[in-house]
């Protein structure tokens, strides 16, 4: 597992382990893409290239020895991603869609688009369905828990795949988000304010990366020595009615919160709404803080303090270690991305 963190001038690895001499290392001894890399080793670059001539002299100095059974190096590619998603209508997702496009199509392989809906039984008719259509391999946001219907498709079909937003089983290349640090790292920046009334708007609670953002919620209490409060807590649906209707219940009683935890920021207008309606203003009432920096973050009114997840990163690592199993047949190394806390207007010091 390899765990990278945000600093100043971007992402970078803070640790990493490897097993023999992968892509990676004659990437970064070559100087040039993992994707670049992987074209050379498949011929599909002429070794006459400064780039090409770079990568051969890293591979022979590494002593590296290329897998001759890869399905790109047999001349068997479409040049075709499938992206399996569980929805795709909400402010992430498309976010997510249009980061993974750039990046695949800047090395020629075009998208194609599934939505599983959420549901385990549908998300198996699909693997099956994308395996079947000849696709060269699998970007997958698996909902279920379970592996053996993913494990089953690659291996029947002979399919990359590479998991996103989760760690799912060792069996895969899985390049994931620490949600549980990002829900910490908020939740404890929200006690360093002086907030000790935190609600949560939680969202779908059968989406596992809201299940890892209430654990290091829970976490960050549990250090502060504060009890976790589960009318403090409301998830059903990542609907703006939702979140509307959470925030009327929440200020419903007398021993109301003073700041809001959103896990999905495409619920922000509707908690805004409601603390509107209340006669509640931002911050000077309430501090509200979101999750994964959309582009919709900085123009909120007023921009929302948020976690950058690393969206992007994400579908970039995504798609490079993607492309070079399906060139290479070499599995890239499991990511988990570690984000930061982009401050802007949305939360003050508890009075």
């Amino acid at each position: 597992m390899v765990i990278m963190s945000k600093r100043t001038d971007g992402w970078g690895f803070v640790m990493q382990k490897h097993n023999g001499v992968t892509i990676k290392d004659i990437a970064l001894k070559a100087g040039v893409s993992y994707s670049t890399v992987s074209r050379v080793l498949s011929g599909k670059i002429s070794a006459k290239g400064a780039s090409a001539e770079a990568v051969l002299k890293a591979t022979k100095e590494l002593n590296y020895k290329p897998n001759m059974n890869a399905r790109g190096l047999k001349g068997q590619s479409t040049m075709t991603i499938a992206l399996m998603m569980p929805e795709i209508d909400s402010l992430y997702y498309s976010f997510l869609i249009r980061n993974v496009e750039k990046y695949a199509s800047r090395e020629g392989y075009t998208i194609l688009f599934y939505n599983s809906r959420g549901n385990m039984e549908l998300e198996k008719k699909t693997l099956n369905e994308m395996a079947m259509r000849s696709v060269d391999g699998v970007l997958c946001m698996s909902v279920s828990e379970e592996v053996d219907h993913i494990v089953e498709a690659r291996n029947q079909y002979n399919v990359p795949i590479v998991m996103l937003n989760r760690y799912l089983s060792q069996e895969f290349c899985n390049i994931s988000v620490d949600n549980t640090y990002g829900g910490f790292l908020l939740t404890e920046y929200l006690l360093n304010m002086g907030h000790e009334k935190i609600a949560v708007v939680m969202g779908d609670y059968n989406m596992q990366f809201n299940k890892d953002r209430l654990k290091g919620y829970r976490q960050a209490l549990e250090k502060n020595d504060l009890p976790y409060r589960e009318e403090y807590v409301a998830g059903n649906s990542h609907l703006l009615k939702e979140a509307y209707n959470s925030v009327i219940r929440f200020f419903s009683g007398k021993d109301n919160p003073t700041a809001i935890f959103i896990f999905a920021e495409e619920m922000v207008l509707g908690v805004y709404r409601a603390l509107h309606e209340l006669g509640l203003r931002v911050p000077e009432d309430v501090s509200v803080v979101g999750f994964d920096d959309l582009y919709t973050a900085e123009y909120m009114i007023p921009p929302l303090t948020t976690y950058d997840s690393g969206i992007g990163e994400m579908a970039k690592l995504g798609v490079e270690n993607l492309i070079q199993e399906i060139e290479t047949k070499e599995s890239g190394e499991s990511v988990k991305l570690r984000g930061g806390i982009i401050y802007r207007s949305s939360v003050a010091e508890c009075r």
